[in-house]
């Protein structure tokens, strides 16, 4: 008897269990219509899950597998018929995703992948003509679109950049050209401007296509002549003004400033004007940054990254030897021109922005005995997600080599030196 009543709680607990986790769960409108259907498999989202209108009819089908979104996702219209059909991948939409007029027939196609609107999309008549080819990323319209007739002629192509209008070209039914307009925007390629124009610093980096790269050379401002302009050229104002908004619309805010000091002489000179690239603070060997002086965060120092996150650093004679976080190979195949030592089976790059950069320089009449570290410091290991700081001037700058590393959360952005001309008479 004991062993028949042992054996009936074991079932009776299996089968709680069983019932439990394997379950559709149900769900009511306050009218009392059945709001959706929702299988559970061991506790997880699995199966078809049914979701539908107050009015009764069927709403969404969604494919679940082990508790997230897996395989189509449909939607339908009051009428019975389907209006789209987005295909998932663990929770994200990713492949071919449709949508369907009330009648039925298609109304587009959109490339999906990593849940985002990425590459070609197509729009058609109810007819099943294209109407529309479309390229996006992330959802905004990118590149060259066309617009056709009925007929499969073009009826207009429209050049986007970043989802606005930058040209567009109207064509009549039999493909003849009858407009051609080019959009007002602040956002365009700023490397050329009707009277300014950037020179140097590859037109800064084709006007911040990257500006994550190492910086000398200054940021010159030029008129049609090509001659510097001078501060108050109201031109120059215009063309800042529009770069600003651009950068503005990027979410980077740009910063003008002097820097006081001559720890980056010969790179930026004592009291020379910069640009401070707010926001961009992307740690980059070689770059200069400007950021808050750790010990006391009202200054604002201007100093070039030799060393990041993982790096191996340290000073002989006066003389910067890096060894990066990518490791040997590493140093083989970008650094074949320069000196390598090997410590340890490290292989460590000597003076590695030296030729890139020529502003930086030592002082001679330095010596050791008066400020010993600059000459030699031991190996150090750069902590993550910090950023070893010294100034171009290596033997007037109190940088990292006196106080230490800085971390990221400390620097404000990209410093690019610009040059102008002195204030007209006017």
């Amino acid at each position: 008897m004991y062993k028949i009543l042992l054996f009936v709680l074991i079932y009776t607990t299996f089968l709680f269990a069983y019932t439990k986790s394997d379950r559709i769960e149900k769900a009511y409108f306050k009218s009392g219509e059945l709001r959706y259907k929702l299988p559970f498999k061991n506790e997880k989202r699995e199966g078809i899950a049914e979701i539908y209108y107050e009015t009764g009819e069927l709403k969404n089908l969604v494919h679940f597998k082990n508790n997230v979104k897996n395989g189509m996702f449909k939607t339908y219209y009051k009428n019975g018929k389907l209006e789209s059909e987005i295909p998932y991948i663990d929770d994200k939409r990713e492949g071919i995703g449709k949508k369907y007029y009330e009648s039925g027939e298609l109304l587009s196609e959109t490339t999906l992948k990593d849940d985002k609107s990425e590459g070609i999309g197509k729009i058609y008549y109810k007819t099943g003509e294209i109407r529309e080819e479309i390229f996006l990323i992330n959802y905004k319209r990118e590149g060259l679109c066309k617009e056709y007739y009925k007929n499969g002629n073009i009826k207009s192509k429209v050049y986007y950049r970043n989802g606005k209008k930058e040209k567009t070209i109207n064509y009549s039914k039999n493909g003849k050209i009858l407009q051609k307009t080019r959009e007002v925007s602040i956002n365009f390629d700023l490397g050329l401007g009707k009277y300014i124009y950037i020179k140097n610093y590859d037109d800064l980096i084709k006007t911040t296509k990257n500006l994550m790269k190492p910086i000398d050379q200054r940021w010159i401002f030029v008129d049609k002549n090509n001659d510097v302009v001078s501060e108050d050229d109201p031109n120059l104002l215009k063309y800042v003004r529009k770069f600003y908004y651009f950068m503005l619309e990027k979410k980077v805010e740009i910063q003008t400033k002097t820097l006081p000091s001559g720890s980056m002489k010969n790179t930026i000179y004592n009291n020379e004007s910069i640009f401070v690239f707010k926001g961009l603070n992307t740690i980059f060997r070689g770059g200069i940054f400007a950021f808050y002086y750790p010990k006391d965060k009202k200054l604002i120092y201007a100093k070039r990254c030799v060393a990041s996150g993982g790096d191996v650093i340290f000073l002989k004679d006066k003389s910067l030897y890096l060894h990066p976080i990518e490791g040997n190979k590493y140093v083989k195949q970008y650094y074949k021109n320069y000196k390598i030592k090997n410590i340890d089976n490290k292989l460590f790059i000597k003076d590695p922005y030296k030729k890139k950069h020529p502003g930086i320089h030592h002082d001679i009449d330095v010596i050791k005995k008066d400020i010993p570290q600059l000459f030699d410091i031991s190996q150090i290991t750069i902590p993550k997600n910090e950023c070893f700081m010294m100034g171009d001037n290596r033997d007037h700058s109190h940088d990292s080599r006196f106080w230490g590393s800085v971390n990221q959360e400390f620097i404000i952005g990209v410093v690019v030196p610009i040059k102008l001309k002195a204030r007209s008479n006017k």
